[in-house]
């Protein structure tokens, strides 16, 4: 372990205050809190050769000098490291396009390698570092120098600490260093374990996810706080790979929203704040404890507006309880068949349709009346929205997007029921009457199925009533998505589900829950709301010349991606620079290439990833650059898909906003087509 020696010697005031100015540099938030800290409460411990130890008070942090353990720790880490490794090609997220060029990477390897010949784990293109604990700092450089990560993350949940390491090593030096071989170095000092988990993946939001696979991963010393927060990560990491959307799915979503703007009359719900309305809303999914309670949701029907979000519309129909707001938030179409049986069977009038905008439109023609919302991120939200902010929050589960859609109407007190987000150990997963489970039930998703919904449940977490609830990451991540509104909106939340605790929901019982008559009656609460939303009659919430500036994008990109091929082509030897390289290129043209851009990025992104995961196992440096070409050729073949693919697509969302203007214009009393116009 070699270190750079600054012009002040190691341990004095002027080698600490140059580390520390270095902080406010590079790391000025870290630099403010390291500003606040009065007198340490630990000490270092020097001896002839500089910084030796942190005396801790009853107990120093090594055992014997740090250089010698560090030493000791760096030599058998490295015979051994720990690394992220993702076993199969199920995190680069292959759906269509991208599934189609995985295929030939697979043929190539099958054709050029034994098994064996393919490693295990990247010899190139390393994504993080990882380190848990900083002590004295004395194994920064040469894990930064022998990992030949992209970027290194070091955290230390206790302040003084890094300090005491500015008296040691010398971090002007480790900056220099780490950017003159193109890397980046991260400190996080913070010490509450969800902050830091947080915080770690809003920089691999920065950074990207293209690298993950081989990341390396070091700790320094132990704490609780350290393994506490490597646990986090650990199950953050099983659904943070995913990709937040792809081509074929995006096209879907702007088919069906041009589709709804088209041809239905619609209300529009924005997030921005409404009128607080008093009246309590029971929020119902379609969870195992919704059995019990259905008797209570009867009784209180009369005091509050009810809202069915996805199968539970079913459940509440069927037991002769009619809600006032159904919501669907997906666009697929086995949702459309169900809402086909339920309306066959019980009818669906007087239901108003809460709805993303992106549902499919034959859902939204089996209701009188529907208020679409746009879903934050979605291409459509990008793209279509005139200026509203979308609903965030609105999953994964659709009775988040139920919950966040009320919470947007201006209610404020919301009581959840069926809301579980896991289940008992002796429970279903879900209520005995919900579609999936009837006998006949074959509605399923491609790649879906009853087993797979069962097998999901793999965590245990408190319950809201007490005890343990088994539960999936999906319904995790749902409950911090409930928790996030109600923090954001300060709203009223009692959980009267016998599902997982949720963070800023009172648990409460149906069996006691007592709710007053509502002050107006339930069809004036509802007037009173829909007055406060802007209305659009049938075509006139898609604006024609953005669609064809949108196309025009998607011919830029065409001509512009070739050329960027051909140059990697000529110029890249790893899958860092291609990326770096595109990426680079969506930055200096985002506004010129949004119309495809919000499409296929996420489509593009995990190509490159499938890429990067197989050349990254190919030791023979001749073989990668082969494996390169090839890839090439395949990527230039998916984006012509893409550009082709996209274009058919912009002609027929604007045919659809052209046919709706002309059927507007020949209707009696029609006025000019403003695309932005309202009723």
């Amino acid at each position: 372990m070699s270190h750079t020696v600054s012009k002040a010697p190691p341990g004095s005031d002027a080698f600490f205050e140059r580390n520390l100015a270095a902080f406010k540099t590079h790391m000025p938030s870290v630099w403010q809190l390291l500003e606040t800290i009065g007198t340490p409460v630990s000490k270092l411990v020097s001896g002839p050769d500089g910084a030796m130890n942190i005396d801790l008070g009853s107990v120093s942090l090594y055992d014997r000098d740090a250089r010698e353990v560090t030493r000791q720790q760096l030599d058998e880490y490295f015979k051994l490291p720990d690394r992220l490794k993702f076993s199969t090609v199920s995190h680069c997220n292959l759906i269509g396009l991208s599934m189609a060029l995985f295929q030939s990477t697979r043929t190539f390897i099958d054709e050029h390698m034994s098994p064996e010949e393919f490693v295990e784990l990247p010899v190139v293109d390393i994504g993080y570092c990882y380190v848990f604990g900083v002590g004295l700092g004395y194994h920064l450089e040469e894990l930064l120098e022998r990992t030949h990560c992209r970027t290194m993350i070091i955290v230390e949940p206790t302040p003084e600490l890094l300090l005491h390491s500015m008296r040691a090593i010398d971090w002007v030096a480790l900056w220099e260093q780490a950017a003159a071989r193109g890397q980046d170095v991260y400190v996080v000092i913070r010490s509450e374990p969800e902050h830091v988990s947080e915080t770690i993946f809003s920089i691999q939001d920065k950074h990207g996810r293209t690298f993950l696979n081989g990341s390396y991963a070091y700790h320094h010393y132990y704490s609780w706080t350290l393994k506490r927060i490597r646990e986090l990560i650990n199950t953050k990491m099983e659904s943070y790979h995913w990709s937040k959307g792809y081509f074929e799915d995006e096209l879907l979503m702007m088919g069906n929203t041009v589709g709804n703007f088209a041809r239905f009359n619609h209300a529009i719900i924005p997030w921005e704040q409404r009128l607080h309305q008093d009246t309590p809303v029971l929020v119902v999914g379609s969870g195992p404890s919704l059995d019990k309670d259905l008797p209570h949701i009867a009784r209180l029907r009369d005091q509050a507006i009810i809202l069915s979000c996805g199968t539970s519309l079913g459940i509440l129909l069927k037991h002769g309880i009619r809600p006032d707001f159904h919501l669907e938030n997906e666009n697929t179409y086995p949702l459309v068949n169900n809402l086909i049986k339920f309306k066959e069977e019980y009818g669906l009038e007087g239901i108003v349709l809460l709805g993303s905008s992106s549902i499919h439109p034959e859902a939204s023609a089996q209701f009188d009346e529907v208020w679409y919302y746009y879903r934050s991120g979605l291409s459509c939200d990008h793209l279509l929205n005139p200026g509203y902010h979308a609903i965030i929050s609105a999953g994964p589960l659709v009775a988040n997007a139920g919950f966040a859609a009320v919470s947007a109407l201006g209610f404020r007190r919301l009581y959840l029921f069926g809301v579980d987000c896991g289940r008992r150990p002796d429970a279903s997963h879900h209520s005995k009457d919900v579609v999936y489970l009837q006998d006949d039930y074959d509605n399923w998703l491609a790649g879906s199925s009853l087993k797979g919904l069962e097998e999901s449940f793999n965590q245990v977490v408190e319950g809201n009533f007490g005890g343990k609830i088994i539960t999936s990451w999906k319904l995790a991540y749902s409950r911090t998505q409930f928790s996030r509104i109600q923090s954001l909106k300060n709203l009223d939340i009692h959980n009267c589900s016998d599902g997982a605790a949720i963070a800023g929901a009172r648990p409460q019982a149906a069996a006691a829950l007592r709710l007053s008559d509502m002050d107006l009656p339930r069809e004036a609460v509802i007037r009173s709301v829909r007055e406060q939303l802007p209305h659009y009659a049938a075509g006139k919430g898609l604006n024609i010349k953005n669609l064809k500036t949108y196309k025009e994008s998607v011919e830029s990109f065409g001509s512009g991606i070739k050329l960027i091929i051909e140059q990697a082509r000529a110029e890249d030897r790893l899958f860092s620079e291609l990326e770096d390289r595109i990426q680079n290129w969506f930055l200096e043209h985002k506004e010129d290439l949004k119309g495809v851009l919000v499409l296929a990025r996420e489509s593009m992104a995990s190509a490159i990833r499938v890429g990067a995961y197989m050349a990254g196992r190919i030791d023979n440096e001749d073989l990668r650059q082969e494996f390169l070409a090839m890839f090439l050729d395949k990527f230039d073949i998916m984006c012509a898909s893409i550009t082709e693919t996209a274009l058919d697509a912009y002609d027929d969302y604007i045919d659809q906003a052209k046919a709706a203007r002309s059927a507007r214009a020949g209707s009696p009393g029609s006025i000019a087509p403003d695309p932005s116009e309202r009723l």
